[in-house]
Protein backbone atom coordinates (compact mmCIF):
# COMPACT_ATOMS: atom_id res chain seq x y z
CA UNK A 1 0.00 0.00 0.00
CA UNK A 2 0.91 3.24 -0.80
CA UNK A 3 0.74 5.85 1.97
CA UNK A 4 1.15 9.96 2.16
CA UNK A 5 0.62 12.57 4.31
CA UNK A 6 -1.11 15.83 3.66
CA UNK A 7 1.53 18.75 4.79
CA UNK A 8 -0.34 21.92 5.99
CA UNK A 9 1.72 24.63 7.59
CA UNK A 10 -1.98 26.33 8.96
CA UNK A 11 -4.73 25.45 10.00
CA UNK A 12 -6.48 27.58 7.46
CA UNK A 13 -4.40 25.97 4.62
CA UNK A 14 -5.75 22.58 5.95
CA UNK A 15 -9.00 23.77 5.52
CA UNK A 16 -8.72 24.72 1.77
CA UNK A 17 -6.99 21.53 0.87
CA UNK A 18 -9.69 19.50 2.50
CA UNK A 19 -12.38 22.59 0.61
CA UNK A 20 -10.57 21.53 -2.37
CA UNK A 21 -11.06 17.65 -2.05
CA UNK A 22 -14.56 17.94 -1.27
CA UNK A 23 -15.04 20.21 -4.33
CA UNK A 24 -13.49 17.17 -6.30
CA UNK A 25 -15.90 14.88 -4.86
CA UNK A 26 -18.78 17.14 -5.54
CA UNK A 27 -18.14 17.36 -8.95
CA UNK A 28 -17.67 13.78 -9.72
CA UNK A 29 -20.27 12.96 -8.05
CA UNK A 30 -22.17 15.38 -9.91
CA UNK A 31 -21.03 14.13 -12.84
CA UNK A 32 -22.13 10.58 -12.19
CA UNK A 33 -18.20 9.73 -12.05
CA UNK A 34 -17.74 8.19 -8.98
CA UNK A 35 -20.05 6.27 -6.68
CA UNK A 36 -20.89 7.62 -3.23
CA UNK A 37 -19.34 4.55 -1.75
CA UNK A 38 -16.35 6.04 -3.57
CA UNK A 39 -17.00 9.03 -2.05
CA UNK A 40 -16.92 7.91 1.36
CA UNK A 41 -13.77 5.84 1.14
CA UNK A 42 -12.28 9.38 -0.12
CA UNK A 43 -14.11 11.28 2.03
CA UNK A 44 -17.27 11.13 3.53
CA UNK A 45 -16.71 8.69 6.67
CA UNK A 46 -16.85 9.64 10.55
CA UNK A 47 -13.00 8.45 10.71
CA UNK A 48 -11.76 11.08 8.25
CA UNK A 49 -14.60 13.82 10.18
CA UNK A 50 -12.11 12.48 13.19
CA UNK A 51 -8.70 13.19 11.56
CA UNK A 52 -9.66 16.37 10.29
CA UNK A 53 -11.07 17.68 13.58
CA UNK A 54 -8.29 16.12 15.66
CA UNK A 55 -6.13 18.04 13.28
CA UNK A 56 -7.89 21.69 13.36
CA UNK A 57 -9.98 21.74 11.06
CA UNK A 58 -12.76 24.04 10.62
CA UNK A 59 -16.53 23.16 12.39
CA UNK A 60 -17.80 24.67 8.92
CA UNK A 61 -16.34 21.77 7.09
CA UNK A 62 -16.53 19.30 9.69
CA UNK A 63 -20.34 20.40 8.95
CA UNK A 64 -19.80 19.45 4.93
CA UNK A 65 -17.97 16.09 5.56
CA UNK A 66 -21.10 15.22 7.93
CA UNK A 67 -23.56 16.29 5.02
CA UNK A 68 -21.64 14.04 2.30
CA UNK A 69 -21.52 11.13 5.04
CA UNK A 70 -25.66 11.18 4.75
CA UNK A 71 -25.84 10.98 0.97
CA UNK A 72 -26.16 7.13 0.76
CA UNK A 73 -29.25 7.17 3.50
CA UNK A 74 -30.57 10.43 0.88
CA UNK A 75 -30.11 7.92 -2.25
CA UNK A 76 -31.49 5.09 -0.34
CA UNK A 77 -34.24 6.54 1.63
CA UNK A 78 -35.41 9.58 -0.38
CA UNK A 79 -33.65 8.87 -3.79
CA UNK A 80 -35.28 12.22 -5.56
CA UNK A 81 -33.69 14.15 -3.34
CA UNK A 82 -30.16 13.23 -4.03
CA UNK A 83 -29.51 15.62 -6.81
CA UNK A 84 -30.76 18.41 -4.38
CA UNK A 85 -28.55 17.30 -1.98
CA UNK A 86 -25.25 16.94 -3.79
CA UNK A 87 -25.62 20.27 -4.75
CA UNK A 88 -26.29 21.83 -1.63
CA UNK A 89 -22.79 20.32 -0.67
CA UNK A 90 -21.07 21.34 -3.80
CA UNK A 91 -22.64 25.24 -3.21
CA UNK A 92 -21.72 25.33 0.53
CA UNK A 93 -18.32 23.90 -0.77
CA UNK A 94 -17.62 26.95 -3.23
CA UNK A 95 -18.95 29.93 -0.49
CA UNK A 96 -16.57 27.91 1.93
CA UNK A 97 -13.51 28.65 -0.72
CA UNK A 98 -14.59 31.94 -1.62
CA UNK A 99 -14.15 33.36 2.09
CA UNK A 100 -10.72 32.02 1.32
CA UNK A 101 -9.32 33.16 -1.23
CA UNK A 102 -6.61 35.15 1.11
CA UNK A 103 -5.45 31.54 2.42
CA UNK A 104 -2.59 31.02 0.35
CA UNK A 105 -1.12 27.09 0.24
CA UNK A 106 2.54 27.51 0.43
CA UNK A 107 4.02 24.44 0.41
CA UNK A 108 3.86 21.32 -1.77
CA UNK A 109 0.53 19.67 -0.07
CA UNK A 110 1.48 15.92 -0.35
CA UNK A 111 4.77 14.02 0.94
CA UNK A 112 5.58 10.02 1.77
CA UNK A 113 5.18 8.59 4.74
CA UNK A 114 7.48 8.05 6.64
Amino acid sequence: MIQFTINHTTNESLDKIVAMQILGVMTALKEDLITIEEAEKVIFSPRNMDLFKANGGSEELLNLIHLGTELEDVESLIPHALEASIEEIYVLCIRFLRKRTECKIEEHVFKPSE
